[in-house]
C-alpha cells in the first residue's frame, strides 16, 4: 500500500483542506475507515474479431456479467461509468443491477473510457500480430482462423504498448494518452473518499476495453526484483503471465483511510498485489487535464454547466449522504 497523494491543484496550496476549519468530531464524521474498490475492468465476452460501438454481448457474456455481480459483497453503494459502446455499458449495467448492494448510482458514459483507435490502426494491428504467429496461423483451415480473436492478443497489446508516448496515428490516442484519461476518472472516485460518511464500502467499476486496461498498468504498475529494487511498468505481458486482458478481467485498485483519514492505495491484478506509482498517476492527471482541455477547445468534447465530479457528488449524496 502506499499514501495517496492529493490533486495537482491542491499542491500549490490554493485549496485548503474541507476539515482544516471543523471541530474535532465533525471531521470524524467524514473520511474515516472508508473503503473503495475501484475495477477498471474489461468488458464482457463479444463475438470474435467485432468491435464496432454497436457489438453485443454474447449470452455467455451476459450470464458471466450477471454471475460476477451476484458475487460482489454488499456495500453501502455501488457505482460504474463505461466507454460509449454497447458491450461496455451492457457490461456495467448487469454487474450493478446484479449487485447485493441496495444503492446503485446511475451508470455513466465516459468518453475518457474509450479506446481512442482508428481503422488505421487496428488493420496494422491486425498486420503484426498475423506476422507474429507466423506459419503456423498461414497454415490454419479458415474455420480455426476465425475462432482467434486477433485483435485481443498479448502480441497486439504489446505492439500498441511500445509505442508509449507516440501517437501510432492521429487518430488513435498514445498508450500514455489513453492511460491518462483513465487516471482523469480514477482521480475523481478516488477524492470522494474524504468526503464520504465514516465507515462507507463501496465498488466502482470503469468498464472499458482490453488495450486500455493494460495502457493504464504499464503506467502505473511497480514490480519489486528479487534484490528489492522496484521498477515501474512492464515491456510485455509476458512478464505478467503472458496472456491478453481476457473478458471481465480487471485492475483492481483498493483507497483505505484509517481512523484518523489517512489514505492509503494497493493495486492487484491477478491475484497478485502489486505497489502503484503515486507520481506518475499525478502526472497522468496532468497530461489527462491538457488533453482534455485541447479537446474541448477543438469542440471535440461537449461543454457541461456542472462537472463530472459536482454530478457524482449529487448521486452519492442523495444515496447516502455526505459531505458535498
Amino acid at each position: 500500500m502506499q499514501e495517496f497523494y492529493p490533486h495537482p491543484a491542491a499542491e500549490s496550496g490554493t485549496k485548503k483542506n474541507n476539515f482544516e476549519n471543523r471541530t474535532n468530531p465533525e471531521r470524524k464524521r467524514f473520511g474515516r475507515k472508508v473503503e473503495i474498490i475501484i475495477r477498471v475492468i474489461r468488458h464482457a465476452a463479444r463475438p470474435l474479431n467485432q468491435i464496432a460501438p454497436g457489438v453485443e454481448l454474447t449470452e455467455d457474456g451476459m450470464k458471466d456479467c450477471v454471475k460476477y455481480g451476484e458475487n460482489l459483497v454488499e456495500k453501502n453503494f455501488i457505482g460504474a461509468e463505461c466507454s460509449p459502446t454497447l458491450r461496455t455499458e451492457k457490461t456495467a449495467r448487469l454487474i450493478v443491477s446484479s449487485s447485493p448492494t441496495i444503492n446503485k448510482l446511475p451508470v455513466k458514459e465516459r468518453e475518457e473510457l474509450s479506446s481512442h483507435a482508428s481503422q488505421k490502426f487496428r488493420e496494422r494491428v491486425l498486420t503484426h500480430v498475423k506476422r507474429m504467429l507466423g506459419e503456423k496461423y498461414d497454415r490454419l483451415p479458415k474455420e480455426e482462423k476465425d475462432k482467434i480473436d486477433l485483435l485481443s492478443t498479448a502480441e497486439g497489446i504489446d505492439y500498441y504498448l511500445a509505442f508509449a508516448d507516440q501517437k501510432p496515428d492521429t487518430q488513435t490516442y498514445s498508450p500514455v494518452e489513453t492511460a491518462a484519461s483513465v487516471a482523469l476518472r480514477l482521480e475523481i472516485v478516488i477524492r470522494k473518499v474524504d468526503r464520504l460518511p465514516s465507515d462507507t464500502t463501496a465498488d466502482f467499476f470503469l468498464s472499458t476495453h482490453d488495450y486500455v486496461v493494460a495502457a493504464f498498468l504499464q503506467q502505473v504498475l511497480v514490480q519489486k526484483a528479487g534484490n528489492g529494487q522496484e521498477t515501474r511498468g512492464f515491456k510485455s505481458l509476458a512478464e505478467l503471465g503472458g496472456d491478453p486482458i481476457a473478458f471481465l478481467e480487471n485492475i483492481e485498485i483498493v483507497v483505505k483511510t484509517d481512523e484518523e483519514g489517512k489514505k492509503t492505495v494497493s493495486l492487484v491484478f491477478r491475484n497478485k498485489t502489486y505497489g502503484m506509482d503515486m507520481n506518475r498517476l499525478r502526472e497522468l492527471i496532468r497530461i489527462g487535464d491538457r488533453l482534455k482541455r485541447a479537446e474541448a477547445k477543438n469542440g471535440s468534447r461537449p461543454k457541461n454547466e456542472k462537472t463530472d465530479e459536482e454530478i457524482m457528488q449529487e448521486e452519492i449524496s442523495q444515496k447516502i449522504g455526505g459531505e458535498f
